[in-house]
């Protein structure tokens, strides 16, 4: 598990998230823009070059490319805003002398002229100037020292410094809201948490979710032309908060299906039959993490609004409430199912999606439900929803911070092999089954493991342990059938990072809970009709 964890916090950090247990105070710092040479043009953070110049390949230049001239007169221009600009040339043995000037002002000349080759070579770092638009001007001067083969100048990079930055502030445990000055003649603005590009908006102000608790995290925001090129760009980080006192945030009603406790409720006729029978399938039991999981996504206001056709199914509800935002981070888990949950905390709105696939920027489904989250959230009978039972993917499932808390406070959701094709019982508003044998679970089937049992007391890790008091305490609905036992948790990959490394967990899964007491479960009554 330290192996595990310690990977987890490598992968953060490239992430641009860093998991830590004290508080850090919100910050917003300067940044530095870095410029190519191939981005031609007169607007802002383009390049324009005057006379004639080469563009050639380097693979050791700055992305690949470069331009190169040795006619006297030639110049390279850029418009900017900042406080302070660095060069970066090629020094060469055929290399002259280049002249800089800022703002129409005094030139400095800088001689590129080296023995041996050298890309990338820091040659100028301009005074410190007030924060606003500069123009940085390099002239081929036609002239070289006495052991240069030539005058030649190269243009590749440069670099702009800017005091603007972006005010990063914790807003609970999973968000940050990023706020920024607008910036003259940006068209949008382009959010990235370290190297993952988490939105973009036309607002100056954006709120990054399903953030880890208690953990730091740096942001760039780029202000974006009409054609898509960087302007400027500003930084700034902070640290989430730590989770609520009252548990992690559940969804649906307090009373409802999902987070209403299992009490004095009855058991089945026949529970130990059917659990007898449940036992007996615990072929390869685990929890799901990256395969055969939900994908989850929060959606925001400036997410990309999209009308998803249903493809497979055409009783499918997906646009109940019309049109809806998918954040550009989403994916789709990547088993067969496809599953994604997409919701709307401010609406109280959840849309689901079996066999989810983005095509371009296009979404569709294989089918799917848009449902309310004031209620259960359980999808009408003679609908096709995310699942066989009609469940809400949301509904049951397990997430990583549930762990980390060291609690589950709703019923959970299972798959198993050899789901019954007789019918099935409520809360299921739908069935898909596979067998006539008269002690096979119906979708909908809730179990309970035996309250008795001393969970605490078993040989399995701790948080199997929680699992086991949440299957005591609210027990588990039947959703799927699939080809081995399964408790469904939440898929990650829409995150931008590994939520169960965070807890130390993650592949391979394959009867990962082959030491818990399936034997040890009970079946509850439940109605036919609802």
């Amino acid at each position: 598990m330290l192996r595990k964890l310690l990977c987890s916090l490598a992968l953060c950090c490239a992430l641009g998230v860093a998991v830590l247990g004290a508080a850090f105070a919100d910050t917003a710092y300067a940044s530095t823009l870095s410029l190519n040479d191939a981005t031609t043009g007169t607007a802002t953070n383009q390049f324009e070059f005057g006379g004639s110049w080469t563009a050639g390949a380097d693979w050791r230049a700055y992305q690949g490319d470069e331009h190169y001239s040795n006619l006297a007169g030639n110049y390279a221009q850029v418009r900017f805003s900042g406080t302070q600009v660095q060069v970066y040339t090629t020094i060469d043995p055929r290399h002259g002398i280049m002249a800089i000037s800022i703002d129409g002002g005094a030139e400095t000349f800088i001689d590129t002229y080296w023995p041996w080759r050298v890309n990338q070579e820091l040659k100028y770092t301009s005074p410190v100037f007030p924060e606003g638009p500069h123009t940085l001007r390099v002239r081929v001067t036609g002239a070289e020292n006495a052991d240069a083969a030539d005058s030649y100048i190269v243009v590749d990079r440069i670099d702009v410094d800017s005091s603007a930055a972006a005010t990063a502030t914790a807003v609970d445990h999973a968000h940050i809201r990023l706020d920024w000055a607008a910036v003259s003649g940006a068209a949008s603005y382009r959010v990235s948490r370290g190297a993952l590009a988490v939105g973009t908006t036309t607002d100056t102000t954006f709120t990054d979710t399903l953030l880890w608790a208690q953990s730091s995290y740096a942001y760039r925001v780029e202000a974006l032309s009409a054609s898509g090129a960087t302007l400027s760009a500003v930084s700034g980080s902070a640290a989430t908060s730590v989770l609520p006192a009252g548990g992690f945030p559940r969804p649906f009603a307090a009373n409802g299906v999902w987070n209403k406790p299992i009490g004095a409720a009855p058991l089945h006729p026949r529970s130990a039959a059917l659990a007898a029978f449940f036992a007996s399938h615990a072929i390869n039991p685990n929890l799901t993490f990256y395969s055969y999981g939900v994908s989850v996504s929060e959606t925001r206001p400036s997410d990309p609004l999209q009308s998803v056709p249903c493809i497979r199914y055409v009783n499918c509800t997906l646009g109940a409430f019309g049109s809806f935002r998918i954040p550009t981070t989403a994916q789709a888990d990547p088993s067969s199912d496809g599953h994604l949950a997409i919701y709307d905390p401010v609406a109280g709105r959840e849309w689901d999606m079996w066999q989810a696939w983005k095509s371009g920027d296009s979404w569709s489904a294989g089918a799917g439900a848009a449902v309310s989250m004031s209620g259960d959230g359980i999808a009408a009978a003679n609908t096709a929803s995310g699942n066989a039972a009609n469940f809400p993917l949301l509904g049951g499932i397990v997430r990583p911070e549930e762990l980390l808390q060291g609690r589950i406070d709703h019923a959970l959701v299972f798959m198993m092999p050899q789901v019954s094709n007789l019918g099935r019982v409520c809360p299921a508003t739908h069935s898909v089954g596979d067998t006539s044998h008269p002690d096979a679970l119906k979708q909908g089937t809730r179990i309970q493991l035996d309250p008795g049992l001393n969970v605490d007391s078993l040989a399995i890790p701790a948080w199997q342990k929680t699992i086991g008091r949440a299957l005591q305490v609210y027990g588990a609905y039947l959703r799927d059938s699939s080809s081995s036992l399964a408790i469904i948790g939440e898929n990650p990959i829409s995150r931008g990072y590994d939520a169960w490394a965070l807890v130390g967990l993650g592949e391979p899964n394959d009867g990962l809970m082959r030491g818990f007491p399936w034997d040890r479960f009970r079946v509850l009554d439940a109605a036919t009709t609802c």
